[in-house]
């Protein structure tokens, strides 16, 4: 075995298992994060409302401190 394998070992050893229970549980439409911490059915109006005048050319160095 690779030194470096030995050593990442136990730090990976149910990560894969604990990313699928989080997929599943606490990311999915219904699960936590949206129920609690995100506006829910309405953050696609939200953020469509916001970013309706936002432009990404605007958001580089030279031009977003032009516009300052």
């Amino acid at each position: 075995m690779h030194p470096i394998h030995m050593l990442l070992s136990p730090h990976f050893k149910d990560t894969l298992h604990m990313n699928a229970f989080a997929r599943s549980s606490i990311l999915h439409v219904a699960g936590t994060i949206e129920t609690h911490y995100t506006s829910g059915a309405y953050s696609i109006e939200l953020s469509s409302a916001i970013y309706k005048s936002w432009r990404f050319d605007m958001e580089g160095l030279p031009n977003d401190l032009l516009k300052r």
